[in-house]
């Protein structure tokens, strides 16, 4: 996203302007203790430094031009001694964001509330080491204190303020704790920042104002107000390794305990594997609950003109020769894809004429069921989607029942571009697009980035689609970029996805009931992996996921695993899996059926993207899929089946006297 720094200055006048004196955490709680008056209206501005010091200073250099105070937070992985010291020197405050309590438990694998009270002399000790760390690098101690909420704290329900004793605070001179009840009960009002669109939770600043709350206490978060949306997603999964292995220890010592017995564990360092003595029922279903069938939605493409028009719904235009001042009819088209997407309404169709758009997109508006919005390049790859300069996601759709249809998604000559499409409603589909060079120069951090995201996991939306895509260059030596992102419920079909820096297409986070079939995956470090793990909403396995009729070939890693929390409803069918490092990786005891392992024979393979990988005879993996309901075309339109059955992969061969 754009940066908002300039809207957070703005409101932190707005709030002054309204008569409401700032303090600091430690000013506060100091009259509070000795019983001074407070002035007739206060702001508590809090700012929790989870990420990103050099914005949290920006943040405080707006608060600074206004004379106003308030309190900093920084977690160990955010210390930084010219940052801290400038705050401090300047009368804010500057505290310390602890969570020990969750970092001694991943580090040690401590997965019940009991064992981490067994172990709090341990926990405290870290606590000390590094309160002494944070006066070396401040050059004064923290005052004041705040817990960091993390995964962990949720999982057990504890949290980081479990570990802060009364002889602590007395060590160490801690004046309070940000969530001690002498501070909670004060407050009229308790207002936290959000992502985009929901800003604010549960009120804004004005409507707290508006309705004359004398205390407002407001914690806000440096990546809120400029990081990218990619970062801000990305940062949530900054301890993947951690996270995958927590999550999937704890739970599978919860099955072993519960009711998959037979189940043998054995818990490396890349995850969980396990074996079965029998087999088990489904992770917290019935057996019989494994699903035998899931479609994909309507796989045709668009041809305008064709019947695929919603008359009477709104038709707008968008092109390079348009102007944002005109109505967007087809004589009088937009200019820019932003002005359509804030036009849209429900039933509307946006066509999008040939050229290069120099934008980023965010598309908020939610079409119905019966009224979907559909974004459409008019020519297929021809409207091309080139940021300059831009961070975050070419295009961010927040909106159900939303398409993306047709279009290029080139980030080269936006480096800091983490994704391609970042697509976070329900019932929304990524179709028939090019997503290319994305975060290419490499960014081998913990935000990560991918070419299409299907982002559903965080609140909660499912039904998302990936149909048809071609996604290549994504990344460049990064464990944390992928091709093709999957966290919710939906399908990735008849897509071609080749140099992903780390695995083409991966499910993750809430991922369930995924059909994965039709895909091309080559050249990437990994084919495709199914997974769960770093829980948004209640901890489930990734269960009931079908891969069929993929062809993945020639990745330097594995070709087709599974990691962290996964079913045994998963089902692994007639995939051609060849030349990959090494092919197969699944667990709970499941096993893979009908699968071709030899030379897909491409018409001209080349790993670096400049080839053919339409099949020719006599390649085993034509007429060797099976069928799936609504998968009726290729990924460039052609028909299924062109022979007696499918063909594996995204592509179905087509004889030479009937191809377009």
């Amino acid at each position: 996203m754009a940066s908002r720094l300039n809207e957070y200055g703005a409101l932190l006048g707005e709030i002054k302007r309204n008569g409401y004196a700032f303090l600091t955490a430690r000013d506060y709680a100091r009259r509070l203790s000795s019983g001074s008056p407070l002035p007739r209206k206060v702001c508590l501005l809090r700012v929790d430094v989870d990420s990103d010091p050099t914005t949290a200073f920006n943040m405080f250099a707006r608060q600074r031009e206004l004379g106003l105070q308030s309190t900093y937070y920084f977690r160990v992985s955010t210390f930084d001694a010219k940052i801290m010291r400038a705050i401090a020197a300047q009368g804010s405050e500057v505290g310390y964001h602890y969570e020990e309590l969750a970092t001694v438990a991943k580090r040690l694998g401590l997965f019940t509330r009991e064992a981490v009270i067994a172990h709090m002399d341990v926990i405290q000790d870290e606590f000390r080491a590094n309160m002494r760390r944070f006066s070396e690098v401040a050059g004064f101690a923290p005052e004041t204190i705040a817990s960091h909420g993390d995964f962990v704290n949720r999982a057990l329900k504890i949290a980081n303020t479990a570990l802060i004793s009364p002889r602590l605070r007395a060590e160490f001179g801690i004046v309070a704790e940000a969530y001690d009840a002498v501070f909670e009960e004060t407050f009229d009002s308790r207002i936290i920042d959000r992502e985009l669109p929901l800003l604010w939770s549960p009120e804004t600043p004005q409507e707290a104002m508006k309705r004359g709350a004398r205390i407002i206490r407001i914690l806000v978060h440096p990546r809120q107000w400029h990081c990218s949306r990619a970062g801000n997603f990305r940062q949530e999964v900054t301890r993947i390794a951690e996270g995958v292995m927590f999550k999937s220890r704890a739970a599978a010592r919860r099955i072993i305990t519960g009711t998959a017995v037979g189940l043998i564990c054995n818990v490396a360092s890349s995850g969980i594997y396990a074996e079965t003595t029998s087999q088990p029922p489904a992770m917290g279903k019935p057996a019989s609950s494994c699903r035998t069938a899931l479609a994909v939605p309507s796989d045709k493409p668009f041809r305008p003109g064709r019947g695929t028009e919603q008359i009477g719904r709104g038709l707008l235009y968008v092109s390079p020769a348009g102007s944002d001042m005109n109505d967007g009819s087809v004589g009088s088209p937009l200019r820019t894809l932003q002005a359509a997407a804030d036009a849209a309404r429900p039933g509307a169709t946006v066509h999008v004429a040939p050229g290069v758009y120099d934008e980023v997109v965010h598309s908020q508006v939610d079409g119905t069921a019966d009224a979907p919005i559909r974004f459409v390049s008019d020519v297929r790859g021809a409207a091309v989607i080139r940021p300059s300069g831009a961070d975050g996601a070419v295009w961010v759709n927040r909106g159900d029942h939303v398409t993306i249809e047709g279009f290029e998604i080139d980030g080269s000559h936006s480096p800091a571009v983490r994704l391609g499409i970042d697509m976070q409603g329900s019932h929304v589909t990524v179709k028939n697009n090019h997503v290319h060079h994305i975060l290419i120069n490499g960014a081998n951090d913990s935000d990560g980035g991918a070419g299409i995201v299907l982002d559903g996991a965080r609140f909660g939306q499912t039904d998302q689609h990936a149909i048809g895509n071609l996604v290549h260059d994504i990344g460049a030596d990064s464990p944390r970029v992928h091709g093709i992102y999957h966290q919710s419920t939906g399908s990735v079909v008849n897509n071609v996805v080749y140099n992903a820096s780390q695995t083409g297409i991966v499910l993750w986070h809430d991922a369930h009931d995924v059909l994965i079939a039709n895909n091309t995956v080559f050249s990437n470090r990994n084919g495709i992996s199914v997974g769960a793990g770093d829980f948004y909403q209640a901890p489930s396995p990734a269960n009931n996921v079908q891969v069929i009729n993929n062809l993945v070939y020639d990745n330097t890693g594995i070709g087709i695993d599974e990691e962290g929390l996964t079913g045994t409803c998963n089902m692994y069918r007639n995939n051609l899996v060849y030349r990959n490092a090494r092919n197969w990786g699944l667990q709970n005891g499941l096993t893979h059926t009908g699968t071709i392992t030899a030379d897909p024979q491409f018409v001209n393979y080349d790993p670096k993207g400049g080839g053919n990988y339409r099949l020719q005879p006599p390649s085993p993996a034509i007429d060797r899929g099976i069928a799936i309901e609504g998968l009726t075309y290729d990924i460039e339109g052609n028909a299924r089946p062109q022979g007696r059955a499918i063909d594996i992969g995204a592509h179905e061969w087509i004889r030479a006297s009937t191809r377009d």
